[in-house]
C-alpha cells in the first residue's frame, strides 16, 4: 500500500465531481476543475497555491477514442504524451500559429521517485481540444501518428504541472469513440465508466 502521508502532498482532481466520488477516504485532496484546458488550469492553479505542499497531479478523466481497435471502449488506460489541438488543424480548414505550444511529452512531467510511476496501465497520447470533436479522424488528411484519446482539461493541467515543477499522472476510463455520437455516448456511459474507473485507482493505492 502507498504510504498514507504521501496522499497529504498529492492532487487528485477531475473535470467533475462525479468522477471524483469513491475515492479512499485517505486522500486529503480532491478538486473538480470545470471543464476546458482554461477552466481547469485556472482553478487548479488557485488550489495549488493556497496548498502548497502539493508535490504531485493525478488527473482522473473519462475520454473518447479516435481508435476503438488500438484502444477499446470501457478500457482503463493512462495517458501518456499530450496534444493542443483542434481537429479541423488536421483536417487543413483551421491554422494553429508557430507561437502556440500544442505538444508537451510525459518525459517532461514525469519523475521516476513517484509512487505512481509504476502504475502499470497501457498508455496513450491524448489530444485536448477546445472543443468536442464530432468529425472521425479517417477524415483527417494529416493525422499521421496523432494522438489516440481525447479530453478537454488534460493538456492545461500537464502544462501547470511542467510550470510549476509537480509530477503528473493522467488516468483514463475510455467512454465513447470521437464522431458525430461521441457526446450522447459518453452521457450514457460516463458513470458506469468512473465507477470503474474509481476502483482501478483504489485498487492500486491500497495494493
Amino acid at each position: 500500500m502507498i504510504q498514507e502521508s504521501i496522499f497529504d502532498k498529492v492532487l487528485f482532481c477531475s473535470a467533475i465531481e462525479e468522477e471524483l466520488l469513491g475515492l479512499i477516504p485517505a486522500i486529503k485532496h480532491k478538486l473538480a476543475l470545470g471543464v476546458g484546458n482554461m477552466e481547469a488550469m485556472m482553478n487548479c492553479f488557485l488550489y495549488l497555491s493556497a496548498n502548497k505542499e502539493i508535490n504531485e497531479i493525478i488527473f482522473i478523466g473519462s475520454a473518447g477514442t479516435y481508435d476503438t481497435k488500438l484502444c477499446p471502449l470501457f478500457s482503463i488506460v493512462k495517458g501518456k504524451d499530450y496534444y493542443y489541438r483542434e481537429l479541423a488543424v488536421w483536417k487543413l480548414e483551421a491554422n494553429s500559429p508557430n507561437l502556440l505550444e500544442v505538444f508537451i511529452p510525459q518525459t517532461e512531467v514525469s519523475k521516476n521517485n513517484s509512487p505512481f510511476f509504476r502504475w502499470n496501465l497501457e498508455k496513450y497520447s491524448v489530444n485536448s481540444p477546445h472543443s468536442i470533436s464530432l468529425i472521425s479522424i479517417s477524415d483527417l488528411p494529416e493525422w499521421e501518428h496523432g494522438p489516440v484519446l481525447e479530453n478537454m482539461e488534460v493538456f492545461g493541467i500537464a502544462k501547470l504541472a511542467r510550470k510549476m515543477g509537480l509530477n503528473f499522472t493522467s488516468i483514463f476510463g475510455i467512454t465513447n469513440e470521437v464522431g458525430r455520437n461521441g457526446s450522447r455516448d459518453w452521457l450514457r456511459n460516463y458513470k458506469q465508466i468512473s465507477k470503474k474507473l474509481i476502483q482501478e485507482i483504489n485498487n492500486f493505492l491500497v495494493s
